[in-house]
């Protein structure tokens, strides 16, 4: 388990969330319950950045970009929000963090101190708790082996990783 920083995020919301992410990005808007990279494109079809954008419910996504690209993915979105439009957009960066949790006991680390459902597939993602705390755990790992992300509110980082090392030692 380790920090994972270096993450921006969004939250997008309202009716037409959907739609106008389907006309902005050059994939297909992932269904709720699922996570998926987008590129976004500007006028010419040059790609201006790429998130990860995790759904939520049907019109409800986290955005996770670069924190390097925190105020230009934020500006880029907010300039093309339709007028007048029942969609908002939020930047939540400040309030989350990430920790990744990978290798081969994952899944038996996990089941014995989280509520959640360790059966679903690569790309999901679901709240559940962990130490009292939630979280949205993500089906995904770079790292070559079994694994999770692990967002969460920055004031619950501490207790959830705590919790998770803690059930390691055995």
């Amino acid at each position: 388990i380790l920090d994972l920083p270096g993450f921006s995020r969004f939250r997008l919301q309202g009716e037409g969330a959907r739609d106008w992410l389907s006309k902005l990005i050059t994939g297909v808007v992932p269904k709720p319950g699922r996570i998926g990279l987008g590129y976004f494109a500007d006028d010419k079809g040059r790609i201006v950045t790429e998130m990860s954008v995790m759904a939520l419910d049907e019109n409800f996504f986290f955005l996770i970009t670069a924190a390097i690209a925190q105020s230009h993915d934020f500006e880029w979105l907010k300039r093309h929000l339709p007028v007048g439009t029942a969609i908002s957009l939020t930047d939540v960066t400040e309030a989350f963090s990430c920790q990744i949790f990978t290798g081969p006991k994952t899944r038996e680390i996990l089941s014995g101190i989280s509520t959640a459902d360790l059966s679903l597939p690569w790309l999901s993602h679901q709240s559940c708790q962990i130490a009292d705390r939630w979280l949205q755990l993500v089906r995904v790992s770079f790292a070559g082996e079994l694994g999770w992300e692990l967002h969460t509110k920055v004031a619950d980082t501490a207790a959830i990783f705590d919790a998770i090392w803690a059930a390691g030692q055995k």
